[in-house]
């Protein structure tokens, strides 16, 4: 039945979370050196109990495949983005990168090929030591620069990267620590970051709250940082973002309650900061707001969902949404292709 399913999924996933560090692997938590990286890959439908159903919300589906890999290191994906070369990039809980392509046939995601995986080097030109160091939990590749926001030591830290080919393999341009986050808890940081244009970027903490009880979505300029406030859905903490225009940014979204996992996608607008900034200042504690576009939840294809990329196709947009298994045999590396309706 339904809630046996649910039930028992439930307590599999609690399971997991709660283990989730003791199930790393022993030794370093990073590669020792770029690899390519085996990928196998299992097509899934959208609803388990109705394979007809291709629509949540304003998503069309576009197919679904359950990735796994030899590599014991393979799983954690936590950012996602989008690469002009048409590959898929990411970053990882135990401090790696990984790329590959996703394979399409008439539009829709069967399967996933030319996997690459590399260390996230630290500014001491070396791995991560610990998964406390390499704890990578968001991404933005725009350009030249790629960009990866750590927490459990709050920090962004940016590096020299192509728009295709291989990963960034030297140590970050930049680190850069940021006041606020001081406040934020030490698993529940910068789970989402994305560049608004090239003079700002905006970070969300996953559990960071201001006294307005909103999370908080850091204003990043050279000038420093303006705390601003997001309000997701009642019970749902942010897990990654990714602009859709000036004035829009997609938002996923992810609960689970001890009952159930369930994963939400909201559009911010942006409109009334843009117009701040243009004013010349943006006011402290300013609410961005927001409205649901789309749910996940059972019986729907999913697990513990926390990367999310946007690709352009002529005037289409498709999403790409990637969970974390922490690493975990009780939970699953799904990549899932939607559209967005426009």
């Amino acid at each position: 039945m339904l809630w046996e399913r649910l039930f028992a999924g439930a307590v599999v996933i609690a399971a997991a979370a709660a283990a989730g560090n003791a199930m790393l692997p022993d030794g370093p938590p990073a590669v020792a050196a770029p690899a390519a990286l085996r990928l196998d890959a299992a097509p899934l439908p959208l609803n388990p109990d109705d394979r007809a159903q291709d629509r949540v919300g304003a998503l069309r589906f576009a197919g679904a495949v359950q990735l796994s890999s030899p590599d014991r290191l393979f799983g954690g994906l936590s950012g996602l983005r989008w690469r002009d070369d048409g590959s898929l990039v990411a970053v990882s809980d135990t401090g790696n990168w990984l790329s590959f392509r996703p394979v399409e046939r008439g539009g829709r995601l069967v399967g996933a090929e030319g996997g690459r995986i590399a260390a996230i080097v630290m500014a001491d030109g070396r791995p991560a030591a610990t998964k406390a160091d390499g704890d990578a939990e968001a991404l933005e590749w725009t350009g030249g620069v790629a960009e990866v926001f750590f927490e459990q030591d709050h920090r962004l830290q940016r590096y020299r990267a192509a728009a295709t080919g291989a990963l960034p393999d030297g140590a970050p341009t930049d680190v850069r620590h940021v006041t606020p986050t001081i406040a934020w808890p030490s698993n529940g940081g910068g789970e989402a970051f994305a560049r608004l244009d090239a003079e700002a970027a905006l970070a969300i903490s996953e559990q960071g709250r201001g006294r307005d009880g909103h999370h908080d979505a850091l204003l990043l300029t050279a000038a420093g940082a303006t705390r601003l406030a997001i309000a997701p859905p009642r019970g749902f903490s942010p897990t990654d973002a990714v602009l859709l225009d000036a004035n829009r940014l997609l938002l996923l979204t992810r609960r689970f309650d001890g009952v159930s996992v369930a994963a939400k996608l909201v559009l911010v607008d942006l409109g009334a900061l843009q117009a701040a900034r243009r004013a010349g200042g943006v006011p402290a504690d300013l609410l961005l707001p927001s409205r649901e576009l789309a749910t996940l939840a059972p019986p729907l294809t999913l697990d513990n969902m926390e990367g999310l990329a946007l690709r352009r196709e002529g005037g289409r947009v498709f999403l790409y949404l990637v969970s974390d298994d922490n690493l975990s045999p009780a939970q699953r590396t799904l990549l899932m292709k939607f559209e967005l309706d426009p």
